[in-house]
């Protein structure tokens, strides 16, 4: 096993153990939310591009909206700076779209997620930028509810550059912060149950008359 696996491996515990659900402050979820994360990344395939490039850093910055309790949709951008020891670096970028599947929860909790990304080259592709066009990634992360609209984000994600022959994959470790704003959807107003009416009964007699005659 390399060691860029182990290292995903070792996150993957980590978050497991610290991404258990909490309801410690709770408040309604906000429908909008920015995350902010700065990058430890490692290049796996290629070997002989793992083998050349050394590991890197990145920003990554995502804003999006909060579909339903399960789903978040936004935009971001993320760059990456590869060391190359010896000649000048690789630098890579992407325009994406991003979708995070979470568990339901308040905001304040703690709350693992799946996040999935899909996107372009960001940058000219001149001088030590990569001349590739597209770029994937997959991850598994979980937000530690500070307080309620703020909260740390930790992660570990999957990349796929694309097509050959500037096809490289690696291994990203982030750390950052999300924020949450806006005001949270009410939940929806109970309709007032109303007492049963009291039910009248009428009840007619009819009866034919009786005369009476007097005694003499």
């Amino acid at each position: 096993m390399n060691r860029s696996m182990k290292r995903w491996c070792g996150c993957l515990v980590f978050l497991a153990a610290v991404g258990l659900p909490k309801t410690a402050s709770a408040l309604p979820k906000k429908p909008i939310a920015f995350t902010l994360q700065g990058i430890y990344m490692s290049p796996m395939k290629p070997e002989a591009v793992a083998d050349v490039l050394s590991d890197g850093w990145a920003i990554f910055a995502m804003p999006e909206f909060q579909v339903n309790p399960f789903l978040g949709l936004g935009a971001g951008y993320e760059y990456d700076h590869f060391y190359w020891p010896g000649r000048a670096s690789l630098r890579a970028a992407d325009l994406f779209l991003g979708g995070r599947f979470h568990m339901p929860g308040r905001s304040g909790d703690n709350i693992p997620y799946f996040l999935a990304t899909l996107g372009t080259n960001g940058l000219p592709k001149t001088g030590d930028h990569w001349r590739g066009n597209t770029r994937a990634s997959i991850g598994l992360g979980t937000r530690l509810g500070v307080v309620p609209g703020f909260s740390f984000d930790l992660g570990v994600h999957q990349h796929w550059m694309f097509p050959r022959p500037y096809n490289m994959q690696y291994v990203e470790v982030r750390w950052g912060i999300a924020m949450e704003f806006g005001e949270p959807e009410p939940p929806p107003a109970k309709k007032p149950t109303q007492a049963p009416s009291p039910t009248v009964t009428t009840t007619a007699t009819v009866g034919s008359p009786t005369a009476t005659r007097p005694l003499p």
